[in-house]
């Protein structure tokens, strides 16, 4: 799924990766990957 800005510009993508994991990245106005996250992120 990708989220784009009012110049439709993804900014936004929530994938699958290769090991089946999910991740959501934040893109900057280029599409540069400026953050990502991933539930192994969150769990401590």
């Amino acid at each position: 799924m990708h989220i784009r800005d009012s110049k439709g510009q993804t900014r936004i993508k929530m994938v699958v990766d290769k090991e089946d994991q999910t991740v959501i990245q934040f893109l900057n106005k280029e599409g540069k990957v400026t953050f990502s996250l991933n539930p192994d992120d969150l769990i401590n």
